[in-house]
C-alpha cells in the first residue's frame, strides 16, 4: 500500500511543469564601451579604443538638448505636416483619377470619330448628321423660327465636320460666298445702293 502511494506521488510530481529562470537580456551598447585603463606597453598599435570612446563622449555632449520653444512647437508642427501630407496624397489621387478619366474619354472619342469617318459606315454617318441637326433644333425650341434654324444648322454643321470633314469644308466655302452676296444685296436694297449682281 505504501509502495503505491509513493509511486503515485512520484508520478504526479513528474507531470508538474518546471520553469527555469530566463537568461538576462543584454542591451547592445549604442556606442563603444569604455576601455579599461592600460599601460603604455599594453596599448594596441592599430586600434585606438580610448580615442574612439572620447569621440563618442564628445558627440554625445555636442547633441543639443531640446529647448522649450522647440518642444512646444514640435507637436503642432508635426500635426500640420501630417495633415498637409495627407491632403497632398488625397490631391494626387484625385489628380490621377481625373487624368485617367480624361485619357479614357479621349480614347473613346477618338475611336468614335474613327468609326464615323470610315467609308463603309455611310448610313451611320448620315444618321449622326441628322441627329446633330435634330439636337440643334431641340436646343433652339425656346426661340423663334430663326433661332431654331440657326441652331439646327450649327448642329448639322458640327456633326458634318466630324463625319464628312472635306465635304463640309467645301459646302461651307461655297455657302459663305453665297451668304456674302445675299448680305450685300440686302444691304443695298435697304440703303439704296444701285449695284447689280450677276450669278
Amino acid at each position: 500500500m505504501l509502495r503505491k502511494v509513493v509511486l503515485g506521488s512520484v508520478g504526479a510530481a513528474a507531470l508538474i511543469p518546471t520553469i527555469n529562470a530566463a537568461s538576462p537580456v543584454m542591451e547592445k551598447p549604442s556606442g563603444p564601451a569604455k576601455p579599461p585603463p592600460m599601460r603604455p606597453s599594453e596599448l594596441p598599435i592599430y586600434e585606438a579604443p580610448h580615442a574612439d570612446y572620447g569621440e563618442y563622449l564628445q558627440s554625445n555632449s555636442n547633441q543639443e538638448e531640446v529647448g522649450y520653444i522647440k518642444s512646444t512647437l514640435l507637436s503642432p508642427v508635426r500635426v500640420v505636416r501630417e495633415q498637409a501630407q495627407s491632403l497632398l496624397q488625397h490631391t494626387e489621387s484625385i489628380k490621377h483619377s481625373v487624368q485617367d478619366n480624361y485619357h479614357e474619354f479621349q480614347d473613346k472619342s477618338e475611336w468614335i470619330v474613327k468609326y464615323l469617318r470610315e467609308e463603309e459606315n455611310k448610313e451611320v454617318r448620315y444618321g449622326a448628321v441628322a441627329m446633330g441637326g435634330l439636337t440643334g433644333f431641340i436646343f433652339g425650341l425656346r426661340g423663334g423660327i430663326i433661332r431654331r434654324v440657326f441652331y439646327a444648322g450649327v448642329g448639322t454643321t458640327a456633326m458634318g465636320m466630324v463625319c464628312f470633314p472635306e465635304e463640309t469644308k467645301e459646302v461651307l466655302k461655297s455657302n459663305s460666298n453665297l451668304a456674302k452676296q445675299y448680305i450685300n444685296i440686302a444691304y443695298n436694297f435697304l440703303y439704296g445702293g444701285n449695284y447689280l449682281y450677276y450669278w
